[in-house]
């Protein structure tokens, strides 16, 4: 790069190299990283997911990758969410993470399901449109049921394989019980 005011080239400062390992605590500890970046070339930073601890669990004995992939799925999702927050160690956050996240994503699903269910039991009750109004509801819940489904289902896989990413909306909210922010 050229100065302009005076003519001199100056090479670019690289950027800092952030799938380098993370730095060590004055005590020796690894520092917990959750999230590796990477800069992509409009200087903006991307996530490339949670890096995956090695290990298993205490309970079942499972990879922690399925482990936090069975936190996806309906109902069993659920309880595996519950059982790997009550059974695994505090400073496992990738696994505390994706059960929250589990746990947020079903109880989002459920209180849309609950809200729409109700408004289609209410609008059903009208004369002549009601029922009209009340299938237009029973459409939009399985519509909303199959975009759950189909979200699960690839966040559950991605998962697996180690490219997990967080889900719209929650995964920032899922951020602040994982990692809470300093008093």
């Amino acid at each position: 790069m050229v100065d302009s005011s005076n003519g001199e080239q100056h090479e670019d400062a690289s950027p800092p190299n952030l799938d380098s390992p993370t730095p060590h605590a004055d005590d020796g500890n690894k520092l917990p990283e959750i999230a590796i970046l990477q800069t992509t070339k409009a200087g903006k930073k991307k996530s490339k997911g949670l890096s995956v601890p090695s290990g298993k669990t205490h309970f079942f004995d499972l990879e922690y990758s399925l482990a936090a992939a069975l936190c996806y799925f309906p109902i069993v999702g659920l309880a595996a969410c519950v059982l790997w927050l009550k059974t695994e160690s505090g400073d496992n956050k990738y696994l505390k993470f994706h059960a929250i996240q589990g746990i947020l994503c079903f109880a989002v699903f459920m209180i849309i399901s609950v809200i729409t269910g109700t408004v289609e039991h209410i609008l059903s009750a009208i004369p002549v449109i009601g029922a009209g109004l009340g299938l237009l509801l029973t459409l939009i819940r399985v519509i909303i049921f199959f975009v759950y489904a189909g979200m699960s289902v690839m966040q559950a896989s991605a998962v697996k394989k180690g490219k997990s990413e967080k889900m719209p909306l929650i995964g920032n909210y899922t951020d602040s019980f994982v990692n809470p922010p300093p008093l």
